[in-house]
């Protein structure tokens, strides 16, 4: 099982500090939703977490050790990351996008095994893409494309899964299915992470929640606390409806509060 720390991270671009002293710890046991609104630093906290970007200041730690200093192929073994608008630049098919999920577990020039096969298949079916498996990427809609690209992140099967809005451009059976699949990865023992615009989804499905804004943690922990009336007001700038059903609780934007 996988632990990532976030260790007062603080990165800045162009003179604009993206992230001030963010800390905050991912683990096993529930999904963790990453919320907050436009420009809060979520995408750059996950690239940092990713080890895509380096922070000026603070370090991000996999398993107790620095990410920097895990060799690249193993830290890929551990750790997948599926961008948001991700691009495929060539004409592959779907089977074979996705079977570079497994290239970290690969050794030099072989081929793909049985076991290689099995992971791919698997994220296939998880992902309601088997039927695509022969079609051409760039055939695919954005919908078709957004789910191919999380099974790819899904066959490498990573002790430590960072999505960032994985749903976007989803249709709304779609939408239940990753998330789902989501919840369901976070409680077999993975870690995971998501980026989550829909608060609805982000209430119902995860198990923990991190509220950014400004580039700083305003919240973290119980789903219904960290989306509570007073944090929707001044960061999100709305008044939301909540209700229950027997699938789980549901948070409904209902109108914006103007100053």
């Amino acid at each position: 099982m996988s632990r990532l720390l976030a260790d007062r991270l603080t990165f800045l671009r162009g003179g604009r500090r993206l992230l001030d002293e963010v800390s905050a710890t991912f683990g096993p046991g529930g999904l963790t939703g990453l919320i907050g609104p436009n420009g809060a630093g979520k995408t750059t906290l996950m690239r940092c977490l990713a080890g895509l970007v380096r922070p000026q200041q603070g370090q991000v730690r996999l398993d107790g050790r620095a990410l920097a200093d895990w060799p690249a192929q193993v830290r890929a073994r551990q750790l997948a990351y599926l961008p948001q608008a991700d691009t495929v630049h060539w004409r592959l098919s779907v089977a074979d996008l996705v079977m570079l999920g497994r290239l970290p577990h690969r050794q030099g020039w072989n081929g793909p095994g049985p076991a290689d096969r099995a992971a791919v298949e698997e994220a296939l079916a998880a992902t309601d893409c088997t039927g695509l498996a022969a079609r051409a990427v760039d055939t695919l809609s954005g919908g078709e494309r957004a789910r191919v690209l999380l099974a790819r992140a899904l066959a490498g099967q990573p002790a430590t899964l960072l999505a960032d809005e994985p749903t976007a451009g989803l249709d709304p059976y779609h939408q239940l299915e990753v998330m789902e699949r989501l919840r369901s990865l976070a409680q077999s023992g993975t870690t995971v992470l998501v980026v989550l615009h829909d608060l609805s989804a982000a209430v119902r499905f995860c198990d923990r929640l991190v509220l950014l804004d400004r580039g700083r943690v305003v919240a973290a922990g119980d789903p219904g606390e960290v989306t509570a009336a007073p944090n929707l007001r001044t960061v999100f700038r709305i008044e939301a409806a909540r209700g229950q059903l027997p699938e789980g609780p549901y948070l409904l934007p209902r109108r914006r509060v103007l100053d």
